[in-house]
């Protein structure tokens, strides 16, 4: 892989900013009693700012262009999910995680595939896993007003999907929260919480303006979110922590943790999970698409 030259200049100014996103977070917590409520265990180091280049590029193969969306790891697999536009198809892929990953070098084999598309719902969205290992992902109408979305169980290895409901709305990031799936609507700016039946527990305003493209569940009342921040001139990845509460009258406790950046990619334009203590993103499409894995020792120096 070829070594990235750095710019002291260009880190220190994204450091600093960084620095500044974290004490701002600090005064509005010292603003809103709320917001000091619960203390999120977050597994991350407290390092806020990732830096180019990561640990590892893992190239994902697959044929045919395809925009990406989602990201999801589990013990046995990969899956990622993309959109076809020319061909309006849902798309979901699943590799076989091989042994080492996902270490620098780690090769994936081509995927099965699952069409996700249906009827005119041809836009897929992040999907997650939830404790009994069902992934969970919808196939939305592909434009932010009077859409509808199917939200799926699909069994990991049969790649059967299990079950489904309709919201009538786009669903974009999606994340297995305890027994409860959220689900960010376009540009993220509604929260839905789900009933794994599609009863809808909760709708609110998203607490941030980052239009997440991908989430993964942390425990029952918290996930990490993913999504495009721009600053400097420069796009990163805005990495948040997110507490529901239902007792909060906003519902949803925010707290900015990571800022991801890397010199030739917008780390945040798509997919995102966390393995183990490791940030993993799928900022490009296919047949190009790569997971740049970042671990918590990533430093701006």
């Amino acid at each position: 892989m070829m070594k990235l030259k750095t710019n002291d200049l260009t880190y220190n100014t994204f450091a600093a900013a960084a620095s500044a996103i974290v004490a701002l977070a600090l005064v509005l917590a010292a603003l809103d009693p709320a917001m000091g409520k619960k203390t999120c265990a977050f597994d991350l180091s407290e390092t806020a700012f990732y830096c180019s280049p990561p640990k590892s590029v893992i190239p994902l193969p697959a044929t045919g262009e395809c925009h990406a969306q989602g990201l999801a790891i589990t013990d046995k697999y990969v899956f990622a999910t993309c959109v076809e536009r020319g061909e309006k198809k849902a798309l979901l892929y699943r590799y076989e995680r091989p042994e080492g990953f996902p270490a620098a070098g780690s090769k994936l084999e081509a995927p099965k595939v699952l069409d996700l598309t249906r009827d005119s719902m041809y836009h897929p969205s992040g999907i997650d896993v939830d404790e009994t290992g069902t992934l969970w992902v919808a196939s939305a109408h592909y434009r932010p007003i009077g859409a509808k979305s199917e939200m799926m169980a699909i069994d990991p290895e049969s790649l059967r999907v299990k079950s489904s409901f309709i919201v009538s709305d786009h669903l974009g990031a999606v994340a297995a929260m305890g027994d409860k799936i959220v689900a960010f609507n376009w540009d993220a700016r509604q929260a839905y919480v789900l009933s794994r039946d599609g009863t809808v527990i909760d709708k609110a305003p998203s607490p941030s303006a980052i239009a997440y493209q991908d989430c993964v569940g942390y425990n029952e009342e918290s996930i990490i979110c993913s999504g495009p921040e721009k600053g400097d001139g420069k796009t990163v990845a805005a990495v948040d922590f997110l507490t529901f509460d239902p007792t909060y009258k906003k519902r949803w406790l925010f707290e900015r943790k990571v800022t991801a950046y890397h010199l030739e990619v917008n780390l945040g334009r798509e997919g995102f999970t966390k393995l183990d203590k490791d940030l993993v993103f799928l900022p490009e499409d296919f047949p190009k698409a790569s997971l740049y894995v970042y671990p918590p020792e990533s430093k701006c120096d």
